[in-house]
Parts: C-alpha cells; sequence; structure tokens
C-alpha cells in the first residue's frame, strides 16, 4: 500500500478472512478508517470482533485478504509501533507496583526515550490512577485492573488504538474517562476501533457503528445514521382493542399486542401524540398510553437478520496459508 499520499487511511482491511478448521471467524470483511475518526466494532459473542483487531494488531494472520495499518502491512514493526492494543484480558504481575508495570511496558514499547517518566504520568492521569503509582496490582479492584490496561495502551500516545472491550468493569467516571480519551485521539487526528457490547457507550462515543455477525460485515453506518433508526414504542390501553387494531393497521401503521393486551404501535416520538388524538377521535379513546424507546439490542438484532450465516468450509478442505497480509 502507497504511504506517500496524504488520504492513506489510519486503518485498512481489504477481503480479509479468517479459519480455525471448520470455523470461520472472518468471511472477507473489508472496513477503512481514517483520521479523526471513532468507529465502534458491535455484535453478538463470536462475531469477529476480537478476531478482527488481532489481526490488524499483527498477533494472527488473515487466512485471505490484507491489512494495513497507517499504509504499512499489519504486523511490520512500522504498523506496531504507531498502534496501542488493549486485548480482553492484559495479565499483569500481581505483585508489581502500578508504575513498575508502565515502566515495563514503556521500556518495551518506546526503546528510544530515556526518561518515561513523564508518559506514565500522563496515562495514570488519562486513567484516573494518579497518586496511586506505588499500589500493588493484586490490591486492584477489577475496574483498576482494566483502568490500569487502558494506560499501558496510551503510553506514548499511539496515533491508532484498538480496544477490545475497553469499558469492561468500568464503573460510570471510568466509562466517561475513556470517552474523554476516545475525544482526545480524534481530536489529534488519530483513530480508534473499539469492540463492545456496551451500546449505549458506542452511541455516545463512535463516529461509525460497524456490525459484525457470523464473521460478516452486516451494517456499516454513522453513528447518526443508526439513532435515527431508532423508534418510539407506543404502548396503548383501549376497550376496543380488535377496532382500534383495525383502524390503525388500514393507516398504514405497524402495531402489535403486549401480554397485557395493550397495542404496542412503532413510530417517531413527534408521530406518536398524532396518532393518540386520530384514535380518539375514530372513538378509540385511549384509557391509558405509555412510551418507551426501542432498544439498540432490537435494532442490532433487525441488523443481523439481514445475512444468513457464513458458510463453514467443506470436510477436508484446507484453508489457504495464513501468511497473506
Amino acid at each position: 500500500m502507497n504511504t506517500s499520499h496524504e488520504d492513506v487511511p489510519l486503518l485498512h482491511v481489504e477481503g480479509a478472512s479468517k479459519r480455525y478448521g471448520e470455523v470461520v471467524a472472518l468471511d472477507h470483511v473489508s472496513l477503512t478508517v481514517g483520521p479523526g475518526e471513532i468507529v465502534a466494532l458491535v455484535g453478538p459473542n463470536g462475531a469477529g470482533k476480537s478476531t478482527l483487531l488481532k489481526v490488524l494488531a499483527g498477533l494472527t494472520w488473515p487466512s485471505e485478504g490484507r491489512a494495513w495499518v497507517l499504509g504499512h502491512p499489519a504486523g511490520s514493526l512500522p504498523a506496531k509501533q504507531q498502534l496501542g492494543f488493549l486485548p480482553q484480558r492484559v495479565f499483569l504481575g500481581e505483585t508489581m507496583e502500578l508504575w513498575e508495570v508502565l515502566e515495563f511496558f514503556a521500556t518495551l514499547r518506546l526503546p528510544g526515550l530515556r526518561d518515561v517518566s513523564g508518559v506514565i504520568t500522563a496515562a495514570l492521569e488519562a486513567v484516573g490512577l494518579a497518586g496511586l503509582e506505588t499500589r500493588l496490582v493484586r490490591e486492584l479492584s477489577g475496574g483498576m485492573l482494566q483502568r490500569l490496561a487502558l494506560a499501558q495502551v496510551l503510553l506514548g500516545e499511539p496515533r491508532v488504538l484498538l480496544l477490545d472491550e475497553p469499558a469492561l468493569n468500568l464503573d460510570v467516571e471510568g466509562r466517561q474517562r475513556l470517552r474523554d480519551i476516545l475525544a482526545q485521539v480524534r481530536q489529534r487526528g488519530g483513530c480508534a476501533l473499539v469492540s463492545s457490547h456496551l451500546l449505549e457507550d458506542a452511541m455516545h462515543s463512535a463516529d461509525r457503528i460497524v456490525i459484525l455477525e457470523s464473521g460478516r460485515v452486516v451494517a456499516d453506518e454513522s453513528a447518526h445514521a443508526v439513532a435515527g433508526r431508532l423508534e418510539s414504542r407506543l404502548h396503548v390501553t383501549v376497550d376496543d382493542v380488535a377496532g382500534a387494531r383495525g383502524y390503525l393497521e388500514r393507516l398504514g401503521i405497524r402495531v402489535g399486542t403486549n401480554s397485557g393486551g395493550q397495542l404496542v404501535l412503532s413510530c417517531t416520538a413527534d408521530r406518536a401524540l398524532e396518532l393518540l388524538s386520530e384514535l380518539h377521535r375514530a372513538g378509540y379513546a385511549p384509557r391509558e398510553f405509555r412510551t418507551g424507546r426501542t432498544s439498540l439490542e432490537e435494532l442490532l438484532t433487525a441488523y443481523m437478520g439481514r445475512v444468513q450465516p457464513a458458510a463453514s468450509p467443506q470436510a477436508g478442505e484446507v484453508p489457504t496459508n495464513g501468511k497473506a497480509r
């Protein structure tokens, strides 16, 4: 990939597939992330999120396809020098102090920097662990361990962040600090690819939402576009359920019933008040109503329903050599 052009994406994946025997972890995934973009990678367990991050981090080779980081082949030294990777599990020395842990990682990642104290202090402050430099790792709670793991990723302010479930075990303050970190990455022209099951967090911090299912990209849209697909759900109690439902269906309104016998209407928030008025005028006066929002989990399910699961290789099929980049 030519790195002489200013428009080279920070992350680029082209037709990447990954197979483990008969298991298809990635199925011809293509993805581009540019400067200043925060992209959330969402999907159920086993969708391929962690595998895609590992391909970009150079920890595993795709069976097919290629991946680049800042124009360099994923896994190459120039690529690794410019990214910070947070796996789901980070093993930290339990008997070490926080400062010692970060000093160890800083020495490995920033070999040309003689004094690493400045970058360690900045990382501890970013995650809210300043003042705990001499605390032993074994004395940390799960949330504080996650903050420490995130701190080692931030050492030296890498331009590209690959974060696998970074909000795991974080409390409200920790999640806000994570959002602030991502905002700073965006501001300085870097990028981040963040996997998450916490879809609300993804909506708050990401510019784009990429949804994976069975190793395939089933959606790649702006966070604004995804938010626009969310509808209000109106629950209405009327005396004549069948009559009111028939009336609404003739108007082209999607309507169902819940276990309590209420009508359930999917509509925009503005349309909800209009429908209540129309029911009243038609003689189906609502006795009670309440509103709720379509959950992001339901929206995710709707996206995932667009594709069938990826086909597994036929028995005896030999996967392509994993050295493709």
